[in-house]
């Protein structure tokens, strides 16, 4: 009879409430952008009509950059509808791993059952067998007391006056034997029943542990498309009923330009050597005698090994580069839009000295950036940094730097930006943001409003945001 063997199986739990509660809370963000982006537009338009001194070049600058905006907030609804669908995909991804894990958890659960059944056999098995060598001992006494008895009998027939005294022993010992035997019919029954029962679930376990096969082989056809796949899919399903919604594709093909255009930059510079490229940077360029010298956002800096044919580099002028061999970097991308706010931060970084404070200009005067969120963590002027941003119509939040809270690492995983001012917060939010290996947290040295506003404005049009 086999006897079962405990078994263990290892279960991957499904994504954690922690992460719903973090889509939900997403929701309610973007519905409160819009509220607040409406109640923006309408103020502007009362302004505008309250305002019948402009001249006609500003209505016209005015009207361009709401149609500018309005385009925006279309291509924006377009992404939000792609990511929307793209959680769809995911949520069914978890489901069905949701679902794998509760097959995993139903066959540890019989595999159980199965391993306490085998050990109530084995334990009837041995009862059996001690059962079987008493039977066998009771019979070997029997025959030896039959033998005697027969002895007795044979000498009892000279003496009639023994002979009723010995046939009611001999009856006794038939009927204790009878006994014997009904119990061991008994447990063979019981031990048929169990290997029944336990034929039944080996059959149960062979279709779940079939049905977990499938299943994991559907998960592993959905984590592992390849990008050939995805893109001859959405090819083939463009139709003129749904180009609209292939916006996003032109994204796509401009950095897919950018880098194929940054590669042959490095591959010219490297002059066709097999040494590979590493990990792209982002930065400014900042003029060192008749040189340039490139600093990433952490500043860090990097001698420069080539660089695009471009007559129009100035001090601070935002790029991107490749690291090649010797520590050195190759520029691969000018980001010429934006180069005044951009040009700002690298004066501010380059001279440490304090400038005066200048004077407070009216809200109007300050050019919108964008209407997503952004956390300042700073132990000093937190609130100043997030009163300024506000000023541009962001939705800004201040934490202190060296309160470590639970509800400050929740605000920093729901904001679309953060900025870490690294001389004025504890080491524990540098390690986390490093953590998430997210561009959305940024890093800023001796921070102050001009240098936050310009972080903002970089990281938007780096994250498309």
């Amino acid at each position: 009879m086999p006897v079962g063997r405990r078994m263990s199986i290892k279960s991957k739990y499904p994504t954690s409430a922690f992460e719903k509660s973090k889509e939900k809370q997403k929701e309610i963000s973007s519905g409160q952008k819009k509220e607040k982006q409406k109640r923006i537009l309408e103020e502007i338009k009362k302004k505008k009509s309250d305002s019948g001194g402009l001249n006609n070049r500003k209505k016209v600058t005015d009207a361009g950059g709401l149609k500018y905006k309005n385009l925006y907030r279309e291509c924006k609804k377009e992404l939000r509808a792609a990511e929307k669908k793209l959680r769809s995909k995911n949520d069914e991804l978890l489901r069905e791993r949701s679902e794998v894990d509760l097959k995993n958890q139903e066959i540890s659960g019989l595999k159980e059952k199965l391993y306490t059944i085998s050990e109530m056999n084995s334990d009837i098995k041995a009862n059996y067998d001690s059962l079987k060598k008493e039977k066998d001992d009771m019979e070997k006494h029997l025959n030896e007391v039959i033998l005697n008895l027969q002895m007795q009998l044979n000498e009892a027939n000279q003496g009639l006056e023994n002979r009723e005294y010995f046939d009611k022993r001999f009856e006794d010992i038939k009927k204790d034997n009878k006994n014997f035997q009904r119990k061991i019919n008994r447990l063979k029954q019981q031990n048929t029943k169990k290997d029944e029962k336990i034929s039944k679930l080996k059959k149960e376990l062979d279709v779940l542990d079939m049905k977990l096969y499938e299943q994991r082989q559907e998960i592993e056809a959905y984590t592992n498309i390849d990008p050939d796949f995805i893109l001859h899919t959405l090819i083939e399903l463009l139709s003129p009923e749904n180009y609209k919604q292939y916006s996003l594709a032109n994204d796509l093909s401009r950095k897919l330009r950018r880098v194929e255009k940054g590669l042959r930059i490095v591959s010219k510079v490297q002059q066709n050597k097999n040494d590979g490229v590493g990990t792209e940077l982002y930065g400014n360029l900042y003029k060192k005698f008749d040189d340039f010298l490139f600093v990433d956002l952490e500043g860090n800096k990097y001698t420069i090994a080539g660089k695009p044919n471009y007559k129009g580099y100035t001090n601070g002028i935002p790029v991107s580069a490749y690291m090649v061999e010797n520590g050195e970097v190759i520029i691969s991308y000018v980001y010429r839009k934006y180069l005044k706010e951009f040009s700002m931060e690298a004066e501010i970084l380059l001279n440490t000295k304090t400038k005066g404070k200048k004077d407070k200009k009216d809200g109007d005067q300050f050019e919108p950036i964008g209407d997503f969120s952004v956390l300042v963590v700073s132990s000093r002027n937190g609130v100043k940094y997030r009163d300024r941003l506000k000023l541009h119509g962001i939705k800004a939040d201040a934490v202190d730097g060296f309160e470590i809270k639970a509800r400050t690492l929740e605000l920093m995983d729901k904001a679309d930006v953060v900025i870490l001012c690294v001389d004025s917060m504890t080491q524990t939010f540098h390690d986390y943001a490093k953590q998430q290996n997210d561009p959305k947290y940024q890093y800023i040295y001796k921070a102050n409003e001009e240098k936050v506003v310009a972080r903002v404005i970089y990281v938007k049009h780096h994250l498309g945001i």
